[in-house]
């Protein structure tokens, strides 16, 4: 089973979305495992851009998980594609392996869990990446 960002804080987001309805978006952006250095320049910027309601980790696939609090899929899926532009071009320096994120979004469910909706992320960044 998939290692979930912050344990207690994203399944506490889940409980609490479901129980009062609204929206709960994760996006999962993966990189080259031979380059080790991306992950952590990923998290490092994507600190600096999430909004203060928005969560993220690190995993030890080498991905980084964000969960974008009270989103849509439609707003998820564009700040994503946002996220990754910006990692495009901030990553990737002259003497550096390019590194592009593959990036994976999904949306909570009624009938979801944490470890479903991460479940799910994963299973999808599988089959993009084949």
């Amino acid at each position: 089973m998939p290692s979930l960002p912050g344990d207690s804080d994203f399944a506490r987001a889940v409980e609490q979305t479901l129980a009062r309805g609204g929206g709960l978006s994760v996006a999962r952006f993966a990189f080259d495992p031979g380059n080790s250095r991306a992950q952590l320049d990923a998290a490092r910027i994507l600190s600096r851009l999430m909004r203060q309601m928005d969560f993220g980790a690190a995993q030890k696939d080498g991905s980084v998980i964000v969960v974008f609090a009270e989103t849509d899929f439609r707003t998820a899926h564009m700040i994503a594609r946002r996220l990754s532009a910006v990692m495009r071009h901030t990553l990737n320096g002259k003497h550096e392996m390019r590194s592009d994120p593959v990036v994976s979004v999904d949306s909570l469910s009624p009938s979801d869990t944490a470890r479903s909706l991460l479940a799910r992320l994963s299973a999808d960044a599988s089959r993009a990446a084949s």
